[in-house]
């Protein structure tokens, strides 16, 4: 073991280079050899090997000793006493050499202070310069930052070098350097000139035109690297001192290119590593009545990537589909799946960004829960009593339920409808001005024109009376009818028509008549004064019921439910419309039949307000009846109170 020696200054380095020589020759041809051959601190100072000798000039030991040392400047380390040796090459081919300082792990590890292995100087500290025969010595230099080596050459077939090296402490070391140790090994390493050294080539994601390459000493060598699809190449590296020119990285590096491998006048082989990253491409996230978590998105080539939609309130996402072949994947489509979603965009292999549109629509009775909302449900059945008088109550904010059988356009179920002098159930459609009616069981909602068609023009239900058939709405040669087909198709058009629900939703069943004396065919009818209305609609018995239409009229029954008495003058409820010019400027028909005494008749509302019926071929103002349909968007005016079809 080495012991410290206690006559030194405690500001003292000790280092001791021991003189190391490593010379390592591939031979080619048939066979192959290695050859490594080393000696250390002996007494002789000439090392020979396949046509290299080496002779130490100045010392014994084959030894180069730095003890006591302190950091000095350069001046100083340049006039010092060098190490000094011989270089002879007694082939007759050129041998590439490397001179290196490296450090001794033995003789360190072995080294003794107080019981605890010596503390190492970091070669960052140690200084050297070098000549070559008679030259200049080299600019001094930092063994650590020159990766431990001290020159690179060639020496020539027959001909002999000498070497002059020094080594110093540099004038920068940091105090904490002191009493620290450093135990290094000379070492040459030879090889014959022209020795080609392998180079092997790695990477995912990558291919090389070649695999394998091979270097002779200090040239370089060519390899095209092309990155995979959806790849591109962001790096590259190699082992042993070889390095990489001409290499492109980025996201732009996604062809082909030719690179040069350096071999830098190593004398070993090396392993040149490319590495590559995954191309991310955007997607671009679009739709109505939605928000993304982000947008737009990467997704890799190969990959998936994962957003969040949310559709915004009163709608659901109703279909999505990417461009470019990206798809999707975890969406669900169903209108009760309203609230946020995490959803994968795949891109399928595809080399180009894509854009995803989403679509949605009203979740189905938006304007049913707008209207629900804003009113009291009464849930409580009106009486007989209550239908026959005339209700002077405000009932604006309150709408009234009621469960219906077999009703015209949705079936059987629950059905709200206004009633009285309601003025919150106004709706601003297609430039006109509607009341609701009511809510249908199918959340369709049923709108009636606030005022009558042309300036309240008049027109007869049918030309002709005189049978119980013309009491019909939809009989052959009703005028009504097509009058009222006409105005729709004139008025109600392109995107408002989409709005419009068509279908059976209106109905000229033979449900009530005047007194029993009015007939009607095969239908059984119940007199005004018993009936009590239920708004079913099934076939009577002349085959009449449920009429397919976009638009038509309102029944007797809803016009009961909403305020209407036979024979009784009511001026308070949201139906009555009374125009200037008479008192009968404004009757208004309705759908239903009223029976046939002596001609056909029909029921329509009076102008002062009540219920009665007259001859189909008299003539009266019309007020069209249409369905909007559940799923679209409504708002309201709040300056006017409104709702406003969107």
């Amino acid at each position: 073991m080495v012991k410290k020696n206690e006559k030194l200054r405690k500001v003292a380095f000790i280092v001791s280079i021991l003189a190391v020589v490593s010379i390592s020759v591939f031979l080619i041809g048939k066979s192959f050899a290695f050859f490594n051959y080393r000696k250390n601190g002996e007494t002789v100072n000439v090392v020979t090997f396949k046509g290299l000798n080496v002779n130490i000039l100045n010392s014994s030991d084959n030894a180069l000793n730095l003890s006591g040392a302190y950091p000095i400047y350069d001046a100083f380390g340049l006039d010092g006493t060098p190490f000094e040796f011989e270089i002879s090459n007694v082939s007759s081919q050129n041998i590439d050499y490397i001179l290196k300082i490296e450090n001794d792990a033995d003789k360190q590890n072995a080294c003794e202070v107080d019981g605890a292995v010596c503390p190492k100087l970091s070669t960052n500290y140690i200084k050297y310069a070098y000549k070559i025969g008679d030259g200049e010595y080299s600019t001094p230099t930092n063994l650590g930052e020159n990766n431990d080596i001290v020159f690179s050459n060639t020496i020539n077939g027959g001909s002999t070098i000498r070497v002059s090296l020094l080594i110093w402490i540099d004038q920068d070391a940091p105090n904490d350097t002191q009493g620290k140790y450093f135990f290094g090994k000379l070492i040459l390493e030879a090889n014959k000139s022209g020795t080609s050294y392998a180079i092997a080539m790695e990477g995912t994601n990558v291919t090389f035109s070649s695999n394998s390459l091979s270097a002779h000493y200090g040239s370089t060598e060519e390899v095209t690297i092309t990155p995979a699809p959806g790849s591109y190449i962001n790096g590259g590296s190699c082992t042993n001192g070889y390095t990489i020119t001409g290499l492109t990285t980025g996201t732009s590096a996604t062809t082909a290119q030719t690179i040069t491998i350096n071999n830098n006048n190593r004398v070993k082989g090396s392993t040149c590593t490319i590495t590559t990253s995954t191309m991310g491409y955007d997607v671009a996230l679009e739709g109505s009545n939605i928000t993304f978590g982000a947008n737009p998105i990467t997704v890799g080539y190969g990959n998936i990537s994962t957003v969040t939609v949310e559709p915004t309130s009163e709608y659901y996402i109703t279909g999505a589909t990417c461009t470019n072949g990206y798809t999707i994947t975890g969406l669900s489509i169903d209108q009760n799946e309203t609230g946020s979603q995490t959803i994968t965009i795949n891109n399928n292999n595809q080399l180009q960004s894509s854009t995803c549109t989403f679509t949605t629509a009203i979740i189905p009775g938006q304007f049913k829960r707008m209207l629900l909302a804003d009113n009291e449900v009464i849930t409580t059945p009106l009486t007989s009593s209550q239908l026959q008088a005339v209700d002077t109550t405000n009932n604006t904010g309150k709408i009234y339920k009621m469960s219906v059988t077999n009703s015209f356009g949705g079936g059987s179920g629950d059905t709200y409808f206004f009633r009285g002098d309601v003025t919150n159930n106004v709706v601003d459609f297609a430039g006109l001005t509607w009341r609701v009616v009511r809510i249908n069981e199918d959340d369709t909602v049923r709108l009636i024109l606030d005022s009558g068609i042309n300036s309240n023009g008049t027109y007869t239900f049918n030309s002709t009376r005189s049978s119980y058939t013309y009491m019909y709405y939809s009989n052959s040669e009703s005028y009504l009818k097509k009058t009222v087909d006409d105005w729709y198709t004139s008025n109600i058009t392109g995107a408002n028509a989409t709005k419009v629900a068509s279908g059976n939703y209106f109905c000229e069943a033979a449900k009530v008549r005047y007194n029993s004396n009015y007939t009607s065919g095969s239908a059984t009818m119940t007199v005004y004064t018993s009936y009590t209305p239920t708004l079913d609609c099934t076939t009577d018995g002349n085959t009449k019921g449920l009429v397919n239409a976009s638009a038509g009229l309102l029944t007797y029954d809803e016009v009961v439910l909403a305020g209407g008495i036979y024979g009784t003058n009511n001026q308070s409820y949201y139906l009555y419309k009374n125009a200037s010019g008479g008192s009968n400027s404004f009757n208004w028909w309705i759908m239903s039949p009223a029976g046939y005494y002596s001609y056909a008749r029909a029921w329509y509302i009076y102008s002062s307000g009540y219920i009665t019926n007259t001859y189909v071929n008299s003539s009266y103002a019309v007020r069209p009846v249409i369905n909007l349909k559940a799923d679209l968007s409504i708002v309201k005016n709040e300056s006017t109170g409104h709702y406003v079809v969107q």
